[in-house]
């Protein structure tokens, strides 16, 4: 997926909209047996032939009865990507109507990733936080796409006096920095 496709996500993504649904989601579940399925994560090691680390391949399906639907995330984890033009992380999601069968929808799924896990983040820190901790610093570690979407969640739910981006690299923390401030 190119950077102007994951741009193209993050305009249509609100962040507080996302956050909105996740709690709403998360809190019909708060202390409830759910009728969801969600079986364990199926996972194989790809040997790779360019380099000497191997990726990693995993299938993750769940069904919502309720919705009458049910899906996969096929995700491929490739470290030995890191540090060139080809992402770490590719992934893929298939909806299907679960009773007819008939897919749904398929979309490259790595910003939708991004959005998803940095709400639930910023829920949860919402929640374990006092309400009154506002102009406080926080630390993100890491300068990928993870640290600028947790930046863009962290920051619609708490003000901060400080956010502090710690990585192995200070171009990429430089670059972090500058997409956080374009958005």
């Amino acid at each position: 997926m190119c950077a102007q496709q994951s741009r193209e996500y993050d305009k249509l993504i609100k962040p507080s909209e996302m956050i909105e649904t996740l709690e709403s989601s998360l809190g019909e579940l708060d202390g409830k047996i759910t009728t969801d399925i969600q079986p364990l994560r199926h996972f194989m090691e790809v040997q790779q032939d360019v380099n000497d680390t191997n990726g990693f391949f995993l299938c993750m399906t769940a069904q919502v009865p309720s919705l009458k639907c049910f899906g996969v995330k096929l995700l491929c984890l490739y470290p030995g990507n890191k540090g060139t033009s080809n992402p770490t992380h590719n992934s893929t999601m298939l909806l299907y109507d679960s009773v007819t069968s008939q897919l749904l929808t398929q979309i490259q799924s790595n910003p939708i990733t991004y959005h998803r896990t940095a709400a639930v983040s910023a829920i949860a820190f919402k929640q374990l936080t006092p309400k009154d901790a506002n102009n406080q610093v926080v630390a993100v570690i890491g300068s990928g796409s993870q640290a600028r979407s947790h930046i863009r969640y962290l920051t619609t739910v708490k003000e901060f006096k400080e956010i502090r981006v710690w990585s192995w690299s200070a171009d990429n923390v430089k670059k972090c920095i500058s997409d956080v401030q374009l958005d």
